[in-house]
Order: structure tokens, then C-alpha cells, then sequence
């Protein structure tokens, strides 16, 4: 949905492919879009993003999610064990080439710019934590550890229940960078949003400025006087769309250099 697309010719004055009048089709097709967008959003890091709407002077809780393709025992060594050589034999990495943090564990030798944070205490690591009955496979762990919710039978995610604690925010109170589809933490009731990145998100059919107004002012007209249930998700999609075009047109860069 965020993904802007380039078809047609750009040079046309409402967008259309091939010059074409703007057809019923052709608008249901973008509503739809504006639709399942609204409901990524009800559904579902940067410091400035994610409160771009109001000033903000607190903590912002960065999550980075790296998705089976981290080996925790391969960065933060546990060299001075006896059974990490015993037990990775062929892929063991030598105690000579880490980074030593303390007695038992080591740095990963192209982990090095993160030692200067362990220094200043500022970067730690927990060592030993995993699911309390593993179930083998890869995805339902995932989606385990993401509700957070062990032997209950809530099925909402860890940071939707956790912005459900404080007062009403806008849907950039939590943002995902880097995928359109909001990770299972995000699932439930509390507005929260998910994006490629803050350059793509969008219409599909707004190329430019104009064309996104005009679009925007079209869903505004379809979802006016529209029950809250379908009216609310509209809204909030739309408002989201703006603050990040805000963003476009200002030409952000992430603070800090985070991206």
C-alpha cells in the first residue's frame, strides 16, 4: 500500500493511465486501498517520526527487531564457557579475536563500535532468555514472544497493550520502519502504524503534491457522514498520510542519524 507505484503517464493532469477520466473503478480501486491502509493502522523509529504531531520531550523506546537472523551466542560470546567450543566445534569463534567484556563473555570482533556503550553502561545484554516451553517452530515463537502473554488467552501484542496504558495518541505514538505489515506486538485496538519507510508512504496513486491532495480531499468526501466504524480508521489513515507528507516536503532526516 505504501509502496508508490509508477505506472501511467505522470504528466497527466488527474493521474490517470493513459490520460483517461477518472473512472468509478479506478476510484473504488484507491478507496479499497485507503481502506486496508485504515485498517493496518487500527490494526497494527525515529525520535522525530513517531512525534512529529506535538512536541515531546521524553523517553522513546526503540524495539530493532532482527528476525532469525541474529545469532545471539555469535555476538555476545560466552568464551569462558567450557561447552560453547565442546558444542560448536566448527563454528566456535576464537576467544584470541573477541572483544573482552568480563570474565566469561566477549564482544564479536565487528561488534566493536557497540564496546565504548558497554563501557559507559549504556548497552547491556540478557543472557538465557527464551520461551518457558519451547514449541520448535519459528513462527509461533515469533508470534509468542511478540504478544508476551504466556499462558493467558489474550491475542493483542506486547506495545499495542503497553500504549494502551497512556492517555490517546496519534497513530505515529508508535511507528514500524521497514515493512507495511505490522508486527504481531502491534495487533490490537491502539492506533499504531507500520511503513516502508517515510519516502514511500502514501497513495499508490498520489505521484506528486497535487495529486495527493487530490486524492485525500476524494476519500475525505466518501467517508463523510460514514459510520464511526468505517469513518474513524478513514480518518486517522488520512491525518497519518499528511503528517508524513508533511515530512516529504520538509525533506526529513531521522535525528540523531537513526534511521
Amino acid at each position: 500500500m505504501d509502496e508508490p507505484t509508477a505506472t501511467g503517464a505522470r504528466t497527466q493532469p488527474c493521474g490517470c493511465p493513459e490520460g483517461q477520466a477518472l473512472s468509478r473503478r479506478s476510484f473504488l480501486k484507491i478507496a479499497a486501498a485507503a481502506g486496508a491502509l485504515a485498517g493496518l493502522v487500527t490494526e497494527g523509529l525515529a525520535t522525530r517520526l513517531a512525534f512529529a504531531a506535538a512536541p515531546y520531550d521524553g523517553d522513546v523506546l526503540v524495539v530493532l527487531s532482527l528476525r532469525g537472523g541474529f545469532d545471539g551466542l555469535q555476538a555476545i560470546v560466552p568464551a569462558g564457557d567450557p561447552h560453547y567450543v565442546d558444542l560448536r566445534p566448527n563454528i566456535a569463534i576464537p576467544a584470541s579475536t573477541l572483544i573482552p567484556l568480563d570474565a566469561t563473555f566477549g564482544l564479536h570482533p565487528a561488534m566493536a563500535p557497540l564496546k565504548p556503550f558497554w563501557d559507559a553502561g549504556l548497552f547491556g545484554a540478557v543472557q538465557a532468555v527464551g520461551m518457558a516451553e519451547p514449541n520448535r517452530s519459528h513462527f509461533s515463537a515469533m508470534e509468542e514472544m511478540e504478544r508476551a502473554a504466556p499462558g493467558t488467552s489474550l491475542r493483542t501484542g506486547w506495545i499495542d497493550r503497553m500504549l494502551g496504558l497512556r492517555d490517546a495518541g496519534t497513530p505515529f505514538q508508535a511507528t514500524q520502519i521497514g515493512d507495511g505489515r505490522a508486527a504481531d506486538a502491534f495487533t490490537g485496538p491502539t492506533p499504531e502504524l507500520a511503513m516502508y519507510s517515510v519516502d514511500s508512504f502514501g497513495l499508490d496513486a498520489a505521484w506528486d503534491a497535487e495529486q495527493r491532495v487530490l486524492w485525500e480531499t476524494a476519500l475525505e468526501g466518501v467517508y463523510r457522514g460514514a459510520p464511526e466504524a468505517l469513518a474513524a480508521p478513514a480518518r486517522v489513515a488520512l491525518q497519518a498520510m499528511s503528517t508524513a507528507a508533511t515530512l516529504q516536503d520538509l525533506g526529513y532526516t531521522p535525528a540523531n542519524g537513526a534511521s
